[in-house]
């Protein structure tokens, strides 16, 4: 079988997405079948070592867009810019003779499948899924049942195989029974294996008071990451605890006015609390990711959007880092099932607060992080994502 693995963007999961892929191909010496992965322009020059890795593998081949396609599809928003990436899809399965395609974002061809039926199978992982949405306002209702309808009729093809929904059994289970199919299936969010740089201190690094400890906030830096109360925290806490903890952030705001906002904030910070404050303004490599957590004392995700997973829950847990996240959606089922830290009761500066001083006087042991590992081993969302038996 011919197969198609249809990826143009190139920033966080998804190029780590399709090094899993490659890697696991690699490794599987009496597949048959040969894939061809459709990706961004520059991904192979960013990214040498995917190319590497599968250079003399003849059932691995790489067709990267052309850049002219490529500003086609990020020219234009939401459902133009699905269709676009639907029509690029479908052009590449024409010519490359596909049986079957693996789209790593159902988002980026739902409206294409929504009007099309093509002559190949589609398999996607379905990202932001409206399940736990809230539906409390009148706004929160039309979100939701706009999405609802969408895949509701987007799983209408007869060509969708299947649609993935990251470490959401509930979800999973609801959709197949709403929508009367068996379509939906659970994956394994991998949690990739990383080497931490050599030596590296946090302390030194970042100039850290020894004795310290440490609280990571990282990744893209947002209101919906809650990285405002974060920094708002440190004004609810008392001056002893203050004068015991520094707070990292590490990556870039999502908005120009994020980043003002944050500078002018942490100013405040500096001169009227005796917490430590850093922000390394930088999304840092992988290897610089892996020694931050293995450094720190504990990681804070205090996300607005507790209702979708997230990578770096699984970065923390591969650290045996305890986490302080939000007490809601699939973040606080996933806290609890595994015992991966503390919860919050709401996503703000005082719940923080009170929860780094909780975590100071009682360190709850992270007792099942390796079985959370474990099950998320990067093998085993590529045998799901693939079919392989």
């Amino acid at each position: 079988m011919r197969k198609l693995i249809f990826d143009i963007a190139i920033t966080g999961h998804h190029s780590e997405y399709i090094e899993h892929l490659v890697n696991y191909l690699e490794s599987q010496v009496l597949i048959n079948d040969i894939y061809y992965f459709v990706i961004h322009p520059e991904l192979l020059e960013r990214f040498p070592r995917i190319k590497d890795k599968s250079r003399e593998n003849n059932k691995i081949n790489f067709v990267p867009i052309s850049k002219e396609e490529l500003r086609g599809v990020v020219s234009v928003k939401k459902i133009k810019n699905s269709l676009a990436q639907f029509k690029i899809m479908n052009h590449y399965a024409k010519i490359l003779d596909i049986d079957h395609v693996i789209s790593l974002d159902f988002h980026s061809i739902k409206y294409g499948v929504l009007l099309k039926k093509p002559a190949f199978t589609i398999s996607s992982i379905l990202f932001l899924q409206f399940f736990r949405l809230p539906k409390k306002t009148l706004n929160e209702k039309m979100e939701y049942y706009k999405r609802y309808f969408i895949i509701k009729w987007a799983v209408a093809n007869k060509q969708i195989k299947n649609v993935f929904v990251l470490n959401d059994d509930r979800t999973v289970d609801f959709m197949n029974k709403e929508f009367n199919t068996n379509c939906f299936q659970i994956l394994p969010d991998p949690i990739p294996v990383l080497k931490p740089l050599e030596s590296f201190n946090i302390n030194k690094y970042y100039n850290i008071s020894p004795g310290r400890k440490i609280f990571l906030h990282i990744g893209s830096l947002g209101d919906r990451k809650g990285t405002n109360e974060v920094i708002e925290s440190t004004f609810c806490l008392d001056e002893d605890v203050q004068r015991s903890i520094a707070i990292v952030l590490v990556g870039k705001a999502s908005f120009l006015e994020d980043e003002k906002k944050y500078h002018a904030k942490m100013r405040l910070v500096q001169n009227k609390t005796e917490v430590q404050i850093i922000w390394d303004n930088q999304f840092v490599t992988r290897e610089m990711m892996k020694s931050l957590f293995d450094n720190c004392d504990a990681v804070l995700l205090p996300y607005k959007n507790a209702e979708f997973s997230s990578g770096i829950l699984g970065h923390a847990a591969a650290s045996r880092k305890t986490v302080i996240a939000t007490g809601a959606g699939l973040i606080q089922e996933l806290v609890n099932k595994y015992n991966l830290g503390i919860l919050l009761e709401k996503p703000d500066a005082d719940s923080i607060a009170e929860k780094i001083s909780f975590f100071l006087k009682d360190k709850p042991a992270t007792s099942m992080a390796d079985d959370f590992v474990a099950e998320h081993n990067p093998n085993k969302f590529c045998k799901v994502l693939l079919q392989i038996k």
